[in-house]
C-alpha cells in the first residue's frame, strides 16, 4: 500500500513539473508574440481598385507626390495610393521604416550602400534614393 502511494506522488510531481515546463514555454511564446505583434500586423492598402494586405517588412521604400504616395514592395509591386506619406508612416507604426527626406521613407533592411558625398542611399535592387542633408545617419545605422 505504501509503495502505491509513493508511485502516485512521483507521478503527480512529474505531472506538476511537466505543467510548469509547459507554462514556461507558453509564457515565452506569448512574450515573443507580443514583441513581434506590431511588426506582424498588416495594413490594407487600396491601390487602383484593389486592396492589398501589406506588412511593414515587405516595404522597401515609400515616396510621396503632394497628397499621393507610392509604396514599393520587395516583390517588385508598386502601389499608388491617395494618402500622404505621413499617413502611411503613422499607419504602419514600424521602427523599421524611417523618413530620410521630406518625400521619401525607407526600410533600412533593404539598404546596401550609403554614399555620404552625394547624399544618396543605394538599395539592394539598384534603386538610388536621396536623403536629407540634416539626416543623422548614425542614429539609424550604427
Amino acid at each position: 500500500m505504501a509503495l502505491v502511494q509513493i508511485n502516485k506522488n512521483i507521478r503527480s510531481e512529474t505531472d506538476i513539473e511537466y505543467l510548469h515546463h509547459r507554462i514556461a514555454l507558453l509564457e515565452k511564446q506569448l512574450a515573443t508574440f507580443q514583441e513581434s505583434k506590431s511588426e506582424n500586423i498588416g495594413v490594407m492598402v487600396h491601390s487602383n481598385g484593389i486592396h492589398h494586405l501589406v506588412f511593414p517588412n515587405q516595404i522597401k521604400y515609400l515616396t510621396s507626390e503632394s497628397n499621393y504616395s507610392y509604396i514599393y514592395l520587395s516583390s517588385g509591386l508598386r502601389l499608388f495610393t491617395s494618402k500622404t506619406l505621413k499617413y502611411w508612416l503613422d499607419k504602419f507604426e514600424s521602427e523599421n521604416i524611417i523618413r530620410i527626406h521630406r518625400g521619401i521613407a525607407v526600410n533600412p533592411s533593404f539598404i546596401s550602400k550609403i554614399n555620404k558625398s552625394d547624399k544618396t542611399i543605394l538599395l539592394d535592387d539598384g534603386t538610388v534614393l536621396a536623403y536629407s542633408r540634416n539626416l543623422e545617419l548614425k542614429t539609424y545605422f550604427i
